[in-house]
């Protein structure tokens, strides 16, 4: 029988186009979501993802009662700090969480808002609320926020990639 090189070509396509699709499936399928956890209000959505590749080194938080805004802070594939888009309102303390020495996003509490988020050895907000118990998130794994967010974060779901 004899080939031709256009159908070569289509066998060598559909290979490809197969491969893509179960990479693809690699990187998404080990993804677990936890959330969404806060209040119903639906203001702007919002949602800030780490590149695929990228390290997460940390995470700058603005809070005061509640927690008004977050930002994940990663290292790219040329060793650069870099930072996702900052999800959330204008207002509230700015805060540094490094994962390295605060490794593990232990609970969440929430109301009408984001009310806290507490990690293992530091809790960022005042206002206390019904607890999630999410079980340890590890913080270099958190590869994505989502949510709603106005003056403050509504709600929110955090994606891990392990």
């Amino acid at each position: 029988m004899k080939r031709t090189i256009k159908s070569d070509n289509h066998h060598l396509l559909t290979l490809i186009c197969s491969l893509v699709i179960l990479f693809g499936c690699l990187l998404t399928c080990n993804a677990k979501d936890y959330g969404p956890f806060g209040g119903g209000g639906m203001p702007a959505a919002f949602d800030a993802r780490v590149p695929a590749g990228c390290r997460v080194i940390g995470i700058n938080i603005w809070s005061g009662d509640f927690v008004d805004a977050i930002q994940i802070v990663y290292v790219d594939a040329a060793g650069q700090a870099q930072q996702t888009a900052k999800v959330g309102g204008p207002g509230g303390d700015y805060h540094y969480l490094d994962a390295v020495q605060h490794p593990l996003l232990r609970a969440v509490t929430y109301g009408s808002w984001l009310n806290q988020l507490l990690f293992q050895g530091v809790t960022y907000g005042n206002v206390p609320g019904p607890s999630t118990g999410l079980g340890d998130i590890p913080v270099a794994q958190i590869t994505e926020v989502s949510g709603h967010a106005g003056k403050f974060i509504d709600n929110i779901t955090f994606r891990t990639q392990p």
